[in-house]
């Protein structure tokens, strides 16, 4: 189970990692989101929402993959510090 999107609203990237989280391929979201090339704000709105289905579903150890990885593509693609405030 994942959180339902609104598809109409949803940003391309977000609407192709929903796609694959819902039919289980869990590898092709982590590479949709490590090699998007989108704004910030964008870009950690696509990982908190995979990552709240990742945990949604147990899956704790993908979680913390995905949060590590994208915490080192943030650094490379936007510099650090890395602000993780949501706005």
């Amino acid at each position: 189970m994942i959180e339902t999107i609104d598809m109409n609203t949803a940003s391309e990237l977000k609407r192709e990692v929903a796609k694959h989280m819902e039919s289980d391929n869990r590898t092709a979201a982590f590479n949709a989101i490590s090699n998007a090339k989108v704004p910030k704000e964008e870009f950690f709105d696509v990982v908190m929402y995979t990552a709240r289905a990742l945990l949604t579903n147990n899956f704790i150890h993908e979680c913390f993959m995905l949060l590590r990885s994208s915490h080192d593509r943030a650094v490379s693609m936007y510099g650090e510090p890395v602000n993780y405030q949501l706005v």
